[in-house]
């Protein structure tokens, strides 16, 4: 009958929407939340357009937090994806706003992109680790928070460690961040252009920074023609994965530090890394992810790479950008600037005041007493009266400066 094939419909469809045994509605809308950080101007906005298919030609740097959404319908109505899209500017300058994505509510499909510009490999270590260690220490505080009834911190730290594989032989040695994480190394063109050897400490240090996290590798460039054909496109297809799923963000694999690097998840190892020049750290002895390694590493990596000064901002403004500039803001800042400019002069002016009063003070009480019976130069008084020289006790004369004593009868 027609009510039989409506109802044959319908459960094809929920056993095609993969509707859920608790009530919840079959085919629901799916969310997902992607978190990009990283190096200023590496490229980080540029990859986002390209995955929402938008245009990459006059892009602005990002201030602070900017959100966009990604969203995919399914086949016969099946529902829709989304995918929440947050980039943080600022490079290093601004990790405490990762908490503002990173939440409780987020933190079951949450992941999180740190690009990093291969072009610079003096700032490249700092902003890796730096970032890495904000991500971490903000995923730690939201599990915690929790408590411990709930089975998401063990869910979550399960899977983590299940990207390594029950026989990979570094579990006992790394401590993955219990969320999806991928390095992206941009601008891989001028990479290219660095010394062989330069190239070969970055990509180590890289790899090691990545397999102590537990996060994916990709080294990426805006430039096709920079890349070798299994490399183009990869960037897209790990935002693809991470927001509307289809399996691990990075599935290709490249080790070789002459060529871009793609390495999932779990799939490196201490041994295939190796050390640096001056690094002798015992392999499987202790885990990579600890302080007193990490340490080690980076002052055998900025041996090889000397660090780059820190720059600070630039008129005492994080995010200094001719692009972003707000006529009412800028001159109510002015207008503050110079309040402040005249109140610190005018504290200038009592100071040297209150010092010149006690310069006044300090002289006259330690001025000489003149010798009894020694004599001034005759001038007189205003109004013509002569004055008396000082008693021979020396007391100080009490008159207006510049009045000369008579001499002595």
């Amino acid at each position: 009958t027609m009510a039989d094939i409506w109802e044959l419909a319908e459960k094809e469809r929920d056993a095609q929407r993969g509707g859920d045994a608790e009530g919840q509605p079959a085919g629901a809308d799916t969310e997902a939340t992607i978190l990009i950080v990283g190096s200023a101007t590496s490229g980080k906005t540029t990859a986002i357009n390209r995955f929402l298919e938008k245009s990459v030609d006059s892009i602005k740097s990002t201030m602070a937090l900017e959100y966009r959404y990604g969203r995919k319908s399914r086949a016969n109505d099946m529902g829709k994806d989304v995918v929440h899209l947050w980039e943080l500017g600022g490079g290093t300058q601004a990790t405490e706003l990762i908490r503002t994505v990173v939440t409780d509510k987020t933190i079951t499909n949450v992941s999180v992109v740190i690009a990093v510009d291969l072009s610079k490999p003096a700032a490249l270590w700092d902003t890796l680790e730096t970032l890495l260690a904000a991500v971490r220490a903000r995923v730690d505080k939201v599990l915690a928070d929790l408590g411990p009834d709930s089975p998401v911190p063990r869910s979550l730290r399960a899977a983590a460690r299940g990207r390594y594989g029950a026989d990979h032989r570094d579990t006992d040695l790394v401590d993955p961040i219990a969320i999806p994480v991928v390095i992206l190394g941009t601008m891989y063109d001028g990479f290219r252009d660095l010394e062989p050897s330069e190239r070969k400490v970055v990509c180590k240090a890289v790899r090691f920074l990545g397999h102590a996290a537990g996060a994916a590798v990709l080294f990426h460039s805006d430039a096709d023609d920079a890349l070798p054909a299994y490399a183009v496109g990869l960037c897209k297809s790990m935002f693809t994965r991470l927001g509307f799923g289809g399996g691990p963000p990075v599935n290709e694999i490249e080790f070789d530090s002459t060529k871009p690097l793609c390495i999932p998840a779990g799939g490196d190892s201490v041994r295939a890394i190796g050390q640096l020049d001056g690094l002798q750290v015992q392999e499987g002895t202790v885990r990579i992810s600890g302080s007193s390694v990490l340490q080690l590493w980076r002052e055998a990596y900025e041996k090889a790479i000397p660090p780059a000064a820190q720059a600070g901002a630039a008129d005492g403004q994080p995010y200094p950008d001719e692009q972003h500039l707000e006529p009412a803001i800028d001159a109510m800042r002015r207008q503050k600037d110079d309040e402040l400019e005249k109140y610190r002069e005018k504290a200038r002016r009592r100071a040297r005041q209150l010092a010149d009063r006690r310069e006044q003070v300090t002289n006259a009480g330690v001025k000489p007493r003149k010798p009894a019976g020694s004599k001034s130069g005759g001038g007189a008084r205003r109004g013509g009266r002569a004055r008396r020289a000082a008693p021979a006790s020396g007391a100080p004369e009490g008159d207006a400066a510049g009045a000369e004593a008579a001499p002595p009868r």
